[in-house]
């Protein structure tokens, strides 16, 4: 299952023949060149008709702009010097007359780059959407991403030119401007912007723990990375975010096909020839058959259809102990959509796919950020820290959970052959599903004392509760604990040997009394915070 714009924007970055229609850019605000190509910007009213957000931004304070003018002054590298950026970018930057060719190509592309520097640090952010033959989403562009991960690249071996040469400080500047780039490109409208996002900071945030911990580096230039990290992946786009956005296209989808069916056969059939024109639904027969295709069609099932299928992925994805630990059954949510409804079934995205990349991208984030501090760590004190904990607070505020299992990070202070802490390596196909089966065993001892653990710590933390009442919440958590305690003392082994034995749904049967016992311990909590922090809280995740 793929997203239908998802599949379009992609043919048009990597350019599969769709492009835009050929236009004079006669209107400033309507049409704008990338690449030597003149594109319409998709009008912000009929994206907000259609239930998309999509601000008004004024273009000279919209750092999408000036990304545009970055991508416009770029030029194309000679082929062999395409592949040594793509090596440079990891690490590995290439010997003799290629690296000095390579070195001279990034000095060429510096006005860029520094357009690029400048738009990282701008407030505001909205790569607009680009209109294609019709309004139809299904015609929608976005030829900037191809180019901006191009950017990102240019920025992560312009790093690695700079640590060679011994500036540290510009070398993880220039990551950290990747990494506010990704941050951007992931607040935009579609999903695979956010996809797109994930990427560019997954790169950054790899580069900037290779140099770190190759590199001797002041502890606290690593301590205002590892903050900088922090801000931004405290404003990261959720899953939940990631999700809405998809919904609303996706009912924006079926009004396409409905109103137009000729672009069903974008789903259902082999390429549109030249000859497929799209319906002209000023004129009034063509409106009168969008109508009545409404009436006979049932445009109010597909809908309901898909809603019944975002709620059922947003109950998936929410836990009943409130911390991650799902694992999305995707083909069980399909089969709740009737076979005839194919329009839904087929528009859909996969994600489970999405939810995964999500929980691995911001595990990657985590594991980044401790790495560099035990980097920092390591240089001041000549050795590895022995527990997590003994980082913060003076290398990193708080000790995360691994949002791949929903547990501590599995760290020895040992470092691995690739270079990395043990228990810290990235998250990559090769150990993923590994991880994924830990999440999906039920938590229980250790696991579930530290998830009731940082569950308590969170919620002081949003409420900013007082001391007096952090040492109340401490008593709760005390209290359920001595409880869970002595449940688990009857009952732990028969529970392990069910999870052992692969019967993981009677094993969470069986924990029945641990999920009351959680609940309880939310209610109880849910006593300390005043009105006042209960507003300010309120108003800190509504972003006032």
């Amino acid at each position: 299952m793929t997203h239908a714009i998802g599949l379009l924007i992609c043919a048009s970055t990597v350019g599969w023949g769709l492009a835009p229609p050929a236009r004079e850019a006669d209107d400033a605000d309507r049409f704008i060149g990338i690449k030597g190509k003149t594109y319409e910007i998709y009008p912000p009213e009929k994206l907000r008709a259609r239930g998309i957000e999509a601000p008004d931004l004024p273009r000279d304070e919209n750092a999408a702009f000036v990304y545009i003018d970055a991508i416009n002054r770029l030029t194309d590298p000679p082929p062999d010097v395409g592949e040594a950026i793509d090596r440079a970018a990891r690490g590995e930057w290439p010997e003799g007359e290629l690296g000095d060719r390579l070195s001279a190509y990034l000095d060429e592309s510096q006005a860029s780059l520094e357009l690029a520097r400048a738009a990282s640090n701008m407030p505001d952010y909205h790569m607009p959407l680009f209109r294609g033959d019709t309004d139809a989403l299904f015609m929608a562009l976005l030829p900037t991403m191809g180019p901006q991960r191009q950017i990102a690249r240019l920025l992560a071996a312009d790093a690695h030119r700079s640590a060679r040469s011994g500036d540290h400080q510009r070398a993880l500047d220039d990551l950290l401007v990747a990494q506010r780039m990704g941050h951007q490109l992931a607040h935009g409208m579609t999903l695979i912007e956010g996809l797109v996002g994930h990427a560019i900071g997954q790169l950054a945030s790899d580069q900037l723990t290779s140099i770190a911990e190759t590199e001797a580096i002041d502890p606290e230039v690593l301590r205002d990375v590892v903050d900088t990290m922090d801000a931004m992946a405290a404003d990261m786009p959720t899953f939940e975010d990631l999700i809405r956005g998809e919904e609303a296209f996706s009912r924006s989808l079926v009004d396409d096909a409905i109103d137009d069916p000729r672009h069903f056969a974008m789903f259902a059939g082999p390429a549109i020839g030249p000859d497929m024109q799209p319906i002209d639904l000023d004129n009034g027969w063509n409106r009168l058959f969008a109508a009545l295709r409404r009436v006979y069609l049932p445009d109010r099932a597909v809908k309901r259809h898909s809603k019944r299928y975002f709620d059922a992925v947003r109950k998936a994805t929410k836990p009943k102990d409130g911390t991650p630990g799902t694992v999305i059954e995707e083909q069980k949510l399909i089969e709740d959509v009737p076979a005839w409804d194919v329009l839904t079934r087929m528009t859909l995205p996969s994600v489970a796919r999405i939810y995964e990349i999500n929980l691995r991208y911001q595990s990657n984030q985590a594991r980044a950020k401790l790495r560099l501090a035990i980097a920092g760590y390591r240089e001041e004190h000549g050795g590895l820290p022995p527990t997590l904990e003994a980082l913060a607070p003076a290398y990193v505020a708080r000790v995360p959970v691994d949002p791949m299992t929903g547990y501590d990070f599995e760290y020895r202070p040992k470092m691995l052959e690739s270079g990395a802490p043990a228990g810290l390596a990235p998250v990559t196909s090769e150990n993923e599903e590994a991880l994924r089966k830990k999440r999906r065993t039920p938590a229980i001892l250790t696991p579930r004392a530290s998830k009731w653990r940082r569950f308590v710590l969170d919620y002081a933390d949003r409420y900013e509760l007082n001391d007096a009442q952090r040492n109340a919440a401490d008593a709760i958590l005390r209290d359920v604990e001595a409880q869970a305690a002595r449940f688990e003392q009857a009952h732990g082994a028969r529970i392990k040997d069910l999870i052992e034995e692969g019967e993981t749904d009677k094993a969470r049967e069986q924990m029945g009394p641990l999920d009351k016992l959680y609940d309880e311990m939310k209610h109880r909590l849910d006593r300390l915070p005043t009105a006042r922090q209960r507003a300010n809280a309120r108003s800190k995740a509504e972003g006032r």
